[in-house]
């Protein structure tokens, strides 16, 4: 008994620090199905109490969700697929970026073999009775199959997981930057040097300079989560007569 992804990510540990795609767009995971096939690999179309309950078994913290339910058994393009809804946090809807919503296919097959059984009826039989108790093959072998889901899951979400503790980290570090910021340019007793910074940010007080700061971090960070192959400078280059202006 061992659990396939389809397909199958093989995440590159050089790039890692690579959340997005060729066009920018993050990669979110919203459900994924789970699907178990005979020894014969046909699909198992039979309701299965212990695959619908699979949530509670596996370790949410370590996949690095918030959680995970069951919304339906069979899936409308995959008979007989149980279908888990990830719970969703409201850090990706802060990205700038799109959002690519994903879907991941676990298929979990079922080996059995025996020497003695050489006539098609016999394999039939055994196929029968192998789908008739696959309730009690699961819940004997529980420890084995939660332990081979929960190996895949992680594996898959390395890359989500990296990209939220970094934007966690990120999102920390401009609310630092935005606050002290504007404490310098608030607190400042020299005119001269307040009228420059918003002379320079082309504002004239300190709540529009709080505004284009917070647009200018949210473009220059957007740049940190894009693959190394596209360059910050050759973006720039798609808009030569966009209005300039100097940063502080």
């Amino acid at each position: 008994m061992f659990p396939c992804v389809w397909p199958c990510p093989e995440p590159d540990p050089e790039e890692l620090c690579t959340f997005t795609d060729l066009y920018g767009s993050l990669r979110l995971l919203l459900s994924f199905q789970v699907l178990v096939y005979s020894p014969s690999n046909v699909p198992v179309t039979g309701p299965s109490t212990f695959i619908q309950n699979l949530p509670a078994c596996l370790d949410c913290q370590q996949l690095g969700l918030r959680g995970l339910r069951c919304s339906a058994f069979k899936d409308l393009v995959l008979s007989g697929a149980t279908v888990y809804e990830v719970e969703q946090e409201n850090w990706e809807e802060e990205s700038s970026l799109p959002t690519i919503q994903q879907r991941l296919l676990l298929l979990l097959f079922l080996q059995h073999s025996d020497p003695f059984s050489s006539h098609l009826s016999d394999v039939m039989a055994t196929e029968a009775m192998i789908e008739h108790h696959l309730e009690d093959i699961l819940s004997n072998n529980r420890q084995a199959v939660t332990a081979a889901l929960q190996t895949e899951l992680r594996n898959t979400l390395i890359a989500q997981n990296h990209r939220k503790k970094n934007q966690e980290k990120l999102c920390s570090a401009v609310e630092v930057i935005l606050s002290s910021s504007i404490s310098v340019v608030s607190c400042s007793s020299n005119v001269d040097f307040r009228n420059a910074c918003l002379t320079s940010m082309k504002v004239r007080d300190t709540h529009e300079l709080l505004a284009s700061i917070c647009e200018s971090l949210r473009r220059v960070t957007s740049w940190k989560f894009t693959p190394r192959s596209r360059c910050y400078s050759a973006q720039m280059e798609e808009h030569p007569d966009g209005p300039t202006r100097a940063e502080i």
